[in-house]
């Protein structure tokens, strides 16, 4: 996956594309909504990977469910060392 610097973080990082892995996807309905829990490579934007970010993440949430999408909560579970 391809990712620019999102836009809540461009004022204070330089405009870069970086390439990120995302490694596992789950997913379940919770209540009418997609719940993910997502392994990705450090460094991921977990909330442009789910929005796009004006498409500034491809491929993205949003974009293979052909609608807008958004973060309405993150936990961050786990963090290898």
């Amino acid at each position: 996956m391809e990712q620019r610097t999102p836009e809540r973080v461009e004022h204070r990082r330089a405009d870069k594309t970086r390439r990120r892995e995302v490694l596992d996807v789950d997913w379940g309905v919770d209540d009418g909504q997609l719940v993910l829990e997502i392994t990705a490579e450090a460094g991921t934007y977990i909330k442009e990977l789910v929005s796009s970010d004006e498409g500034r993440t491809q491929p993205s949430v949003a974009g293979l469910l052909s609608t807008e999408a958004e973060v309405d909560l993150l936990d961050v579970t786990w963090i290898e060392k």
